[in-house]
């Protein structure tokens, strides 16, 4: 026996010029339904280790029941290495969120592109995320100041886009749903049909219910997954070519739903059950055969649709050119949720992260102010503002009604050149520059200057609450316009433009801006920066 398997693996180097390498310390060999003895004795003969399920190939374990949450562990291992590298207490919060979207969303996703995560898992992974996020870490846990249901909320919607790792795992596993729809002709697909599809098995895509595997679960969770009364599987549409590939009564082809569950009685009848579209019309005249005449409303639904000479094609319901994506099943599972009663505040791109978080959890009341400790029963002292001392200190009264903010807010409007600004609320800090009327380009300058803004003001009540050290209000101001100018100057993508005047006056010029530098020094710079950049002599 051991001769014949060296003469195959032989016949496999002469066609594919691979050489297996029969070494002790590079292959293994499995026995599957094998006693452990049998599997010893053919191992000496090829010369190599006798190994055991589960086995790890190309960084996936291989037959372990992954519905176990301890399978798992190399996944939650890696979460914790890569923590230990980074320190939470050292970055912004702007630096933590770039981590966790560039790097520790990426970690698990080799894992769910195969197989489904049990709800233990995604919560366990999500809590460390959400710990990292506020600065905790698995021995210190920190305020979670905003609840990850609006965290997870994408940007446009009024969250900070962290992806819910439940749906990344569905996107992910639907995108092989669609794999065997584009690849008929696919080494395996053949694999997977020869093992599910059976002669009960009347599905689009098919899975056997006796075999458990990967591939059942992933058509168990794209035939489950569901939006409201649209099931995610009915995204996966069709475009008749020629008929070839496409099934007459399992696939969607003629409307939303197969034929098989319109006209169930129909389906009985038909002796083959996975024949195609093309089998079922005429080649000549390529109009439909007639075989149920009697059926009036499968005749009427059929009327105009007959296959041509184009390829028949899959398309996803919806998407750019009928392309399938990851990205548009995340925003087809998103659609169900209604995020209407979420305030969707405009970030600012040429200003940092954190500023931008800081005014997100502000206009929520989700900032470490007094009033928002003490409701945490987190603070038990005085809860007066610690920059004007006259009032509760709350995130409204902060950026908004204290003295020193509102005296802020006028130096930025003579600074800028519009009219005063007055917010009573923090939704009105948001939308300053949409009412100002300036251009665009400067718009999108004066929200930045007011995000700025906020987070100086923030700066000089944490000085203030924590060193004892009270900042002047035309010191706030400077550290504004330095801020500003330098952040602009280099994050903008509008920076060193030339437009012309227009109508309200928006220009820009070459002018000595003045900016305020570390240690209190001054730098003078003869910089291309639009009006509303450049500083006044308030």
């Amino acid at each position: 026996m051991c001769r014949h398997y060296m003469k195959i693996l032989r016949c496999f180097y002469m066609c594919a010029g691979l050489k297996i390498n029969l070494n002790l310390n590079k292959s293994e060999l499995i026995g599957l339904g094998v006693e452990p003895a049998e599997v010893r004795r053919v191992a000496a003969g090829f010369n190599c280790k006798a190994g055991e399920l589960p086995f790890v190939h190309l960084g996936v374990l291989v037959g372990a029941k992954m519905h176990r949450i301890n399978r798992w562990k190399a996944v939650f291992d890696t979460f914790e290495t890569r923590l230990a590298m980074w320190k939470a207490s050292c970055l912004s919060i702007g630096g933590r969120l770039t981590l966790i979207k560039s790097v520790l969303e990426c970690i698990p996703n080799y894992y769910l592109s195969f197989f489904k995560a049990p709800s233990g898992v995604v919560k366990g992974l999500e809590k460390i995320i959400r710990n990292f996020l506020w600065g905790g870490s698995s021995e210190v846990n920190k305020i979670p100041w905003v609840s990850w249901n609006r965290v997870s909320v994408p940007v446009d919607m009024g969250g900070i886009g962290i992806s819910s790792l439940s749906d990344v795992n569905v996107s992910l596993l639907s995108k092989w749903y669609w794999r065997y729809k584009n690849d008929a002709i696919g080494l395996w697909r053949k694999v997977i049909d020869s093992f599910h599809l059976g002669r009960n098995c009347w599905k689009s895509v098919p899975a056997n219910n006796n075999i458990r595997g990967i591939w059942k679960n992933i058509v168990s969770v794209v035939e489950k997954t569901a939006v409201g009364d649209m099931k995610l599987a009915q995204k996966f549409g069709c475009k008749l070519g020629s008929g070839d590939s496409i099934r007459f009564w399992l696939d969607s082809w003629a409307c939303d739903s197969p034929l098989k569950d319109l006209f169930p009685a129909l389906f009985r009848l038909e002796s083959d059950k996975f024949c195609c579209v093309r089998d079922r019309f005429d080649g000549e005249s390529s109009s439909y055969s007639g075989r149920w005449n009697w059926s009036k409303p499968l005749d009427r639904l059929l009327s105009g649709k007959a296959p041509s000479g184009s390829r028949d094609r899959w398309v996803w319901d919806g998407g750019k050119n009928g392309e399938f994506s990851v990205r548009e099943v995340k925003h087809f599972l998103k659609s169900g949720y209604d995020f209407s009663n979420y305030f969707r505040f405009i970030w600012s791109k040429w200003v940092p992260k954190k500023c931008n978080i800081l005014l997100w959890r502000a206009e929520m009341g989700r900032i470490a102010t007094t009033d928002a400790l003490i409701k945490r029963n987190c603070f038990s002292r005085n809860n007066v503002c610690s920059l004007c001392e006259d009032g509760e200190e709350s995130a409204e009264h902060l950026f908004c009604s204290c003295v020193v903010a509102a005296n802020i807010w006028y130096l930025i409007s003579r600074w800028c050149r519009i009219s005063p600004i007055f917010a009573f609320y923090i939704r009105d800090l948001t939308s300053v520059h949409e009412h100002s009327g300036l251009h665009r380009v400067a718009k999108e300058a004066l929200h930045g200057i007011i995000l700025t803004g906020c987070w100086c003001i923030w700066k000089a009540r944490n000085e203030r609450r924590f060193n004892n050290n009270r900042k002047a209000i035309l010191d706030i101001f400077q550290d504004i316009k330095g801020l500003s100018f330098i952040w602009y100057r280099n994050r903008s993508k509008n920076r060193g433009k030339k437009r012309r005047r227009n109508k309200i006056g928006d220009r820009w010029r070459s002018t000595a801006v003045v900016v305020s530098g570390n240690g209190g020094g001054w730098w003078r710079r003869q910089v291309m920066t639009p009006a509303v950049m450049c500083t006044s002599s308030v």
